[in-house]
């Protein structure tokens, strides 16, 4: 088998997968909707009817962002990584490769993965995200996206 063979084998896989990931998705959002309503009818309460349209909200201007449960686990288990750090290493990425396909230095990354540096310029964000296959906001912290 040839390198293109195995490359467009690999692609195809990866885009399965992702289709199946994005069924998936889409139907523990459908769950996650119907359980807000249902908690919002039962219990009349202003939080709940609150958080079902905060969702709706963000679901209709395509905010509505999740996280893979690995990334939610590393960022908030005993890990405790920083959210970059957590989807380098979910994305199998080393740091220098990271920093390398981002543009930046790998001492940059590093400050950011350990909380050394508070402020990234967007641009920093916006190609970590790109590197990562991420949204920018999802860089940032489970909660600023809306876990």
């Amino acid at each position: 088998m040839t390198e293109t063979e195995r490359h467009t084998l690999t692609t195809a896989g990866k885009l399965r997968l992702m289709g199946e990931l994005a069924i998936e998705v889409a139907e523990e959002l459908e769950a996650l909707e119907r359980d807000l309503e249902a908690e919002a009818d039962r219990a009349d309460d202003a939080a709940a009817a609150a958080a079902l349209a905060d969702f709706r909200a963000r679901k209709a201007a395509g905010t509505l962002v999740s996280w893979p449960g690995p990334v939610v686990e590393m960022v908030q288990g005993a890990c405790r990584l920083h959210p970059v750090a957590a989807w380098r290493e979910y994305r199998g990425q080393k740091q220098a490769e990271t920093a390398e396909r981002a543009g930046i230095e790998a001492s940059t990354l590093n400050k950011i993965e350990t909380g050394r540096t508070k402020r990234v310029h967007a641009a920093t964000l916006q190609r970590l995200a790109e590197v990562l296959d991420c949204e920018p906001q999802q860089l940032l912290s489970i909660e600023a996206g809306g876990a």
